[in-house]
Parts: structure tokens; sequence; C-alpha cells
């Protein structure tokens, strides 16, 4: 039976370096912090909260767990493994590796970067970390620290695009903006979509009123 449970997806912070990065161990930006206050009020009290062990997702992380119960960080929850990609810009890759670099981007369920992750790999991980994390904790919102990839195969795999003529059903993917909040619920039919890619670069004209 399905618990009924909420999730709270958030992309780490912005890195600024415009390179593949991957399971790259690299910072992020939180010099934000207007912003990160009105991303944290929008996030449940009673959440616990998780991120994946990369130093930009687990920094973010460690923002919003100043008033929230933060589990240990979860290796579950990297981003998409690019292997030789790492480190490298989408130009870089297109010029040294067009082939193979067009099939993975057109194709992302059967090919994959030489030595990294297929998408079914990364999608098929993050649904078992995700279900193992809301069922460790029932009754809790799950508050979950992550990246580009992981969130965006979790929003596919709750549309239940799992192939790739589906996967061009939907047209250009949707944006997952650093700093972003997409908000998942699961009841007895499943896991349900709320709001995708959800952001907070300013404050609302109401807000903004009751402080003039």
């Amino acid at each position: 039976m399905i618990r009924p449970a909420e999730l709270y997806w958030i992309r780490h912070g912005p890195t600024g370096t415009g390179k593949i990065c991957g399971w790259t161990d690299i910072d992020c930006d939180l010099s934000m912090h207007d912003m990160l206050r009105r991303l944290d009020a929008h996030l449940p009290g009673d959440a616990v909260v998780v991120s994946s062990d990369l130093k930009r997702a687990r920094r973010t992380g460690d923002v919003f767990s100043k008033t929230r119960e933060r589990l240990a960080d979860h290796r579950d929850l990297r981003e998409i493994n690019f292997g030789d990609w790492e480190g490298r810009t989408p130009d870089e890759i297109a010029a040294q590796d067009g082939t193979r670099s067009r099939a993975f981007w057109e194709n992302p369920f059967s090919a994959h970067p030489p030595g990294g992750e297929r998408w079914l790999d990364l999608t098929q991980r993050v649904a078992n970390a995700i279900g193992a994390l809301v069922a460790a904790h029932p009754g809790r919102p799950l508050v979950a620290v992550a990246h580009f990839g992981v969130i965006m195969s979790h929003y596919m795999h709750v549309r239940r695009i799992d192939r790739e003529d589906r996967f061009r059903q939907i047209g250009s993917p949707p944006t997952i903006e650093t700093l972003s909040l997409s908000r998942f619920v699961c009841d007895a039919d499943g896991w349900h979509v709320v709001s995708l890619n959800e952001t907070f670069d300013t404050e609302p004209q109401s807000a903004q009123a009751n402080r003039t």
C-alpha cells in the first residue's frame, strides 16, 4: 500500500562553471540570502531534509536544515555520471565527440556518455532512493536537495515518460533552475506533479507591501 507523501525537490545553488559537472564535486554560490529565505518559507517546518552527497547539494541542503531534521547525505541522489565528459563544456564535447553527443541528448534512454550512466540507470536509482526515504519517514514531508538530472528523471518517472518516443512527445524538456522548488505528492493512485521549477528571485508584491 502506498502511503501519502509530500516531496519537495530543490536544485542546488549555481556553480557558475558552464561545464558538465555530473559527479565532479564542486562548490556552489549561496550568497543570495533573500532568495534562500523566501524558498525556505515555502517548505514545511516538520520536513526531514536529505541531499546528494556532492558538495553543491550538501551545502544547499544545510541551509534548509537549521530548523529541520537533517538526514545523512544520499549517494543515490547524485547527478547523472557523465564519465569522460565530466569537466568539459557541451560545445567541447560536441566538437570532439559529436556523434555520441547527439545520440545521448537525442536518445538518452539508450545512449550514454563514455564511462558514464544511461538515463534509465539514473531514473531507477533515484526512484528507488525516494521510495526508501519516504517509507523510512512515514507522514513526514521530504525535502530533497539534488541536481537537474535527478529532479528531471523523477519528473519523467512520475509522468511515465519511460521511452524515447514518449520523451519526444513532450517537446523541449522543462527547465529546472538552480534554487528552484518542484513539488510532488504521492497518494493511493501514485505520484503526481504539483508544481515544477518554482523560483523565488523576487518577493511577492503582497509581501513587499507589508514591509512598507
